[in-house]
């Protein structure tokens, strides 16, 4: 694959395959995954102390929260307004057309796309980002940013914490 890349005139963004692996060009360097079969999404319950997806993994807990409580910025936990969440959550992958708030956008919509493009993500990445879903809406992308709706607030009790590992 890597000969077929270096002989060829490789466009930005461009996949090449082989049997076991993925290769892309992405901002002038080349980029060597594994081939894997991803599964596409997974149920999973906010009361687990643990859950695992295409490799990835999460520790997950449910505290009190008051006004007094700190938070602190870290891309890989999200914490979220507990009561916010009335049915099971799913794990899956991304499609073409998900639409999610950022927070920070004060309510704005964006497509999963777009701000996957804007954070610079390379197209094999961007197959394997996996989002948190409550029924129909982001919740999560996972590593990446909270969906503005389910944010802590004023009122918030409680908070399911979820720390991607």
């Amino acid at each position: 694959v890597i000969e077929n890349v270096l002989m060829s005139e490789a466009s930005e963004g461009q996949i090449f395959e082989s049997q076991t692996a993925l290769l892309t060009l992405h901002k002038n360097k080349l980029l060597l995954y594994p081939k894997e079969d991803l599964q596409k999404e997974k149920l999973v319950e906010p009361s687990q102390n643990s859950w695992s997806f295409n490799n990835k993994h999460f520790k997950i807990d449910i505290q009190d929260w008051s006004d007094e409580s700190i938070i602190e910025k870290d891309e890989h936990v999200a914490l979220i307004d507990y009561n916010a969440i009335s049915e099971q959550l799913k794990l899956k992958l991304w499609n073409d057309g998900d639409r999610f708030q950022p927070l920070g956008l004060n309510g704005q919509h964006q497509k999963v796309q777009d701000f996957l493009s804007n954070k610079g993500i390379n197209r094999i990445a961007k197959r394997r980002q996996v989002i948190l879903v409550h029924g129909t809406e982001i919740v999560w992308i996972v590593g990446l940013r909270l969906d503005h709706r389910f944010r802590i607030q004023k009122h918030t009790t409680k908070v399911l914490s979820i720390e991607s590992i």
